[in-house]
């Protein structure tokens, strides 16, 4: 393990602190045109789009691990009560086991952003190319946030597996 934080700190000394600069701000900026178009509702859905369909995917994957047999994949926005929902993904075995893993799925999506952007997008001197690459960044790290929806149904479905690791934490080091 600490050979492989090493060889991480290696990888940003040698890096350019200019194109990680121009990296950090694209991205950014990019949240920040994210987040000025929430209220218009489907330039909001078509801008984030593939952070959608990333945090959709992470969902369904996981559920299809998990046994949480998922039907449905939506990544379109869909009125709904409480405003509008970008995507869903529908699945039918949520146990109190696979509810937590398939509700925190999006959080899968930083270290896939990481190495997206260690292998990726600093080696582009194309600034087309590259502007494309943050911008896919940026989506990765907006889909890798879980819904309030994702966090209620993750915590009321497994309630008995959160108590269990407090229970069983509590035991260990007390």
């Amino acid at each position: 393990m600490k050979n492989f934080i090493n060889q991480e700190l290696i990888f940003f000394k040698y890096l350019d602190i200019n194109l990680l600069t121009y990296i950090i701000s694209g991205v950014v900026v990019i949240l920040f045109i994210f987040n000025f178009f929430k209220n218009r509702i489907y330039l909001f859905a078509l801008l984030t789009l593939p952070a959608t369909l990333f945090h959709e995917l992470s969902h369904f994957i996981i559920s299809l691990i998990t046994g949480g047999m998922p039907r449905g994949l939506s990544i379109w926005p869909q009125k709904s009560e409480n405003g509008y929902t970008l995507g869903y993904v529908e699945s039918y075995n949520v146990t109190w086991f696979n509810a937590f893993l398939i509700g925190f799925a999006p959080i899968l999506l930083i270290p896939i952003a990481y190495i997206f952007l260690k292998y990726n997008v600093v080696y582009d001197n194309n600034p087309f190319s590259l502007s494309w690459k943050i911008y896919l960044l940026a989506s990765l790290i907006e889909g890798s946030i879980p819904s309030i929806t994702d966090i209620s149904l993750a915590i009321k479905k497994s309630l008995f597996l959160i108590w269990f690791i407090f229970i069983f934490i509590g035991i260990t080091y007390f």
